[in-house]
């Protein structure tokens, strides 16, 4: 498995962005740029972050500071995990963790790719920065 972590701290109360991050039902208007479908009754998120490709998260866990969802239906396979932490009264950590593993030889060059990296780093990057503004 290939990690990569995203973080940053927001301008924003923990228990606003825990009210964001923690329901997936938000994730139509958070991630509004990448068009996902929510499916409620199966907690699965579809999305394209590039137009060459969609991924499916499934959630598979759900705590007071964290969601965890596993990728399906994606080039590539493993774990995304959501973290809030509060650092004070109007300032939040959030971070995203990925674990994941390539399904080809291609796909696991491909994520551990500078490229990759960055794309990446750049999305969460822009998903953490818009719960400052949602």
């Amino acid at each position: 498995m290939y990690s990569i972590i995203v973080e940053r701290a927001i301008s924003k109360s923990f228990f606003t962005v825990k009210n964001t991050v923690l329901d997936i039902h938000k994730y139509a208007k958070w991630w509004k740029e990448y068009k996902p479908t929510i499916n409620t009754e199966g907690d699965i998120i579809a999305f394209s972050p590039v137009p060459f490709f969609s991924i499916e998260l499934v959630l598979i866990e759900l705590k007071d500071n964290s969601i965890k969802f596993e990728y399906r239906n994606a080039p590539f396979i493993g774990f995304g995990t959501w973290e809030i932490l509060e650092i004070n009264q109007n300032c939040t950590s959030v971070s995203y963790k990925i674990e994941i593993k390539g399904k080809s030889i291609f796909f696991d060059k491909l994520i551990r790719s500078a490229f990759f990296v960055k794309k990446h780093q750049f999305d969460i990057f822009k998903l953490i920065n818009k719960l400052e503004y949602l």
